[in-house]
């Protein structure tokens, strides 16, 4: 998991079988998932996500 990642880090994960994540590809995925559940999540990181996900979504209507 990290913040991106120069081509030649990209050459060595593969040359080692090591898969690379990018964490704002994944937060954006897990808020674009759970943005529109109704579900009350009782974990605190996903209650924090998807209360970002919520106010994300309502700017971004009130912009258009």
């Amino acid at each position: 998991m990290t913040w991106g990642w120069t081509p030649e880090a990209e050459r060595e994960a593969r040359k080692h079988s090591v898969t690379l994540w990018d964490f704002r590809e994944l937060m954006a995925e897990i808020t674009k998932r759970i943005k529109d559940d109704s579900l009350y999540f009782t974990d605190d990181t996903l209650r924090t996500l998807h209360l970002y996900a919520k106010a994300a979504d309502l700017v971004e209507r009130d912009k258009a």
